[in-house]
């Protein structure tokens, strides 16, 4: 899928996956040890990330709606 920039989604997904992976790598926890706080974790980068694109692509602070919207229009086809 091609988002609004020319940029393949995967490109931004394999990127989130190799952050996660590395990030339980420092920490010394093996993959899927204390899954409910990898959840919100990785729900809260999702956010983090998905804010910090819309800043760059807006130049201002995104609104909530912004961002349910941008998360929905990537996310609806899965």
């Amino acid at each position: 899928m091609i988002n609004i920039n020319g940029a393949e989604e995967q490109d931004w997904g394999a990127a989130w996956m190799a952050v996660r992976m590395k990030d339980s790598e420092a920490e010394g926890a093996p993959p899927g040890q204390d899954a409910d706080h990898e959840l919100e974790d990785a729900a809260r980068d999702e956010r983090d990330y998905v804010r910090e694109r819309l800043l760059e692509e807006l130049g201002r602070e995104p609104t909530q709606e912004e961002l349910d919207e941008w998360l929905r229009q990537h996310t609806e086809g899965y």
